[in-house]
């Protein structure tokens, strides 16, 4: 059986996406730094001499930003650069800040005002991607078109099945690629129940396209909070009880709605 992952931005989440992102914006929103400059290769090189990279770089970075929904898609390719209030998303504005606050951890001298601040630090990470999570979906090139919100699958997944390891994520990705199926959820029982009673197995070389889906996206809801996640040799995923409003929200039938609408 061949096995799909669902899509991803092609970055882990770490220190220096932080760091970049934070310069970036702070570079957009100072006036004599864009001397009226527009989105353009002028800019983006300026822009890449600040973080030692490329131009290529930078516009991959943005267009990560984007996909993260921390930055408005298409906001920065306007006629003029707009106050970072309008191009950055509300869970763009909570990574920024939990990112100037890292900046300047360091100048914090009391060991126990530096770990609250840590916490602190961590917690607004934890708001900004549980955030950026909710208007997180997928549009696939289908006939008609189909969307997908891979945290609501992922949720509706651990309800019914608990802990997935790497191959039954795999099948969840592969079977699951529109909100709400019932077909498409009745297939990946099928083949859950049959993985399980050891009907199915897999290697690697069975995941034919996107093959890193169990690193990227399950990586963006364990930074926000969201799962348990052992990775390694033993790779396993499971809901961690945690920001249990949240979760509701995200599984009421109403919430598709409002997300769509708004994204």
């Amino acid at each position: 059986m061949e096995l799909r992952g669902w899509g991803y931005v092609g970055r882990n989440i770490d220190d220096s996406l932080h760091t970049q992102y934070r310069i970036i914006v702070d570079s957009l929103s100072d006036e004599t730094f864009l001397n009226e400059r527009t989105w353009g290769t002028p800019l983006q090189s300026s822009l890449a001499a600040r973080l030692g990279t490329s131009a290529g770089q930078v516009r991959t970075i943005k267009r990560i930003c984007e996909d993260l929904r921390l930055l408005h898609k298409g906001s920065l390719n306007m006629k003029s650069i707009p106050d970072s209030y309008l191009f950055l998303t509300e869970a763009g504005e909570k990574v920024y800040r939990a990112s100037k606050f890292e900046e300047n951890i360091d100048r914090i001298l009391d060991v126990r005002k530096r770990e609250k601040a840590r916490s602190h630090i961590k917690g607004l990470y934890e708001e900004g991607y549980t955030l950026a999570m909710a208007y997180y979906f997928y549009e696939f090139n289908t006939t008609p078109r189909t969307r997908l919100h891979p945290l609501r699958a992922t949720l509706k997944a651990f309800a019914r099945y608990g802990t997935l390891d790497k191959w039954e994520w795999y099948l969840l990705n592969t079977d699951i690629r529109a909100d709400d199926n019932p077909e498409m959820e009745s297939l990946l029982h099928s083949h859950i129940s049959a993985y399980r009673h050891g009907e199915l197995s897999f290697s690697m070389n069975d995941v034919i396209e996107k093959p890193k889906g169990h690193q990227y996206f399950p990586q963006f809801l364990q930074y926000a909070g969201l799962v348990n996640l052992h990775k390694g040799r033993d790779w396993k995923i499971a809901d961690n009880g945690n920001k249990v409003t949240f979760k509701n929200h995200v599984l009421s039938e109403t919430f598709l709605d409002g997300i769509y609408t708004k994204g």
